[in-house]
């Protein structure tokens, strides 16, 4: 081997040292030197760059025993590869940059507060990756899990370390707020949704087959049951609530009604719209006919009413005639 000493110090084994091997093997070290079979500290802190074959390793070690010169093995940090993959924490990492560990972005206050933290562990303690930001006043987490269908992507806030759960998307696509299994494609609970724009469903005709015509509406929508309740759960909402009990709208509408996978049942109140105005429609056109039938009716009426009053006056004329003759019949015997 090869090997240039940089130092002002005492001792022939102190200083900072580039070393090369004939292994196409170069190593620039403080606090230790490698004699081309073993490393020797001369220092609790040793650290060293090692550039082998394409490679370039950095290594650091402290809290070694302080009795120098001693052997030790260098720890290896960080790596960076002939490949351009980098590794922190491996010797072989098979992505650009791969580290085994957390990852803190710390800001410019103490480095317990204000930072972007990355884990390869996640909340609750099982393998994913946590990403979080906390500060005196709270947090906001999100774990990315991958070991079972109902993990996926789950979002956290709190002032504690764990944070309560707000949203998840799971690994099936569906979306749960307020719930951590959502059983449809967006399911929210525990409270209601507000928006200030328009909700719209897709209803091209391009885009469905087999449509019928509904027929009866008006006896159906007449079956259905209102009623005011309270929710169990009152975390859902503690005010008392208007609609109807699924059970028995799916007995009548059973489109509007579907059942998730633990057996619960919801309802598309919005699917009632199109039974209702069929209702209307209905009721108007029984309507139209009971007042059709209604006026033909009165116009018949009307009708036998114009000719008994014909009938009437022909005979009150009668009468008047009659009463005419009489009085100049009563006239003419009373002059003799």
């Amino acid at each position: 081997k090869s090997q240039i000493r940089f130092s002002t110090a005492a001792g022939a084994d102190a200083g900072g040292f580039l070393t090369s091997t004939g292994s196409d093997q170069a190593i620039l070290s403080g606090g230790a030197h490698y004699d081309g079979t073993n490393w020797i500290s001369v220092g609790a802190t040793p650290t060293s760059i090692n550039m082998n074959t394409g490679d370039i390793g950095f290594y650091a070690d402290s809290g070694l025993v302080l009795i120098p010169p001693i052997n030790y093995t260098p720890t290896q940090r960080m790596i960076i590869r002939s490949s351009g993959n980098v590794g922190i924490g491996t010797s072989t990492p098979t992505q650009q940059l791969q580290v085994t560990k957390n990852i803190l972005l710390p800001t410019a206050v103490a480095a317990t507060n204000g930072n972007l933290f990355f884990s390869g562990v996640t909340t609750d303690g099982t393998n994913g990756m946590r990403m979080f930001h906390t500060d005196a006043s709270g947090g906001g987490f999100i774990d990315v899990k991958a070991s079972a269908a109902a993990n996926g992507i789950i979002f956290r806030t709190d002032t504690s370390l764990g944070g309560t759960e707000r949203m998840r998307i799971r690994a099936d696509g569906n979306v749960g707020i307020g719930t951590g299994t959502p059983g449809y494609k967006l399911d929210v609970q525990g409270g209601g949704v507000n928006t200030s724009g328009v909700y719209t469903n897709v209803s091209d005709i391009r885009l469905k087959k087999e449509i019928d015509n509904l027929e009866n509406s008006l006896n159906k929508i007449l079956d259905l049951r209102s009623v005011s309740y309270y929710w169990k759960d009152q975390s859902f909402d503690s005010s008392k609530q208007v609609g109807f009990i699924a059970q028995e709208v799916e007995k009548v509408f059973p489109e509007v009604v579907k059942t998730d996978a633990k057996g619960f049942k919801a309802m598309s109140y919005s699917q009632l719209i199109s039974p209702a105005i069929q209702a209307l429609q209905e009721l108007y056109h029984k309507w139209m006919d009971d007042s059709t039938a209604i006026h033909r009716e009165l116009a018949s009426v009307k009708s036998e009413n114009v000719v008994k009053d014909q009938k009437i006056k022909n005979l009150e004329s009668e009468n008047a005639e009659i009463k005419a003759r009489l009085d100049r019949i009563e006239k003419a015997i009373n002059s003799k």
